[in-house]
């Protein structure tokens, strides 16, 4: 099971879309733009994160995390305490 759900993927398409699409209405404007390598730049920043943003949330969303067999083990020597168990990711996706 890989890290990027079918629903990251589609946001990273459509992020990627939106790109191509600004990029070519600003390459048929070019002559009457006058900073367009700047305004390249600010897309991509605003593009990137804005798509960062929606991973963020679809994480919480998507993944949901459980904690089961849990141990406790206390080692005297350095005087810590060692917690052993598993954790499954119990969403649907």
């Amino acid at each position: 099971m890989s890290y990027f759900t079918i629903w990251h993927i589609a946001v990273l398409i459509c992020a990627i879309l939106i790109f191509i699409l600004i990029l070519l209405l600003m390459y048929l404007n070019k002559d009457k733009i006058k900073n367009f390598y700047v305004l390249i730049g600010l897309t991509l920043l605003i593009i990137s994160m804005g798509s960062y943003t929606i991973m963020i949330s679809l994480d919480d969303k998507l993944k949901t995390a459980v904690i089961s067999d849990v141990s406790t083990q206390r080692v005297y020597i350095n005087e810590t305490i060692v917690f052993k168990g598993n954790i499954r990711n119990t969403s649907k996706i």
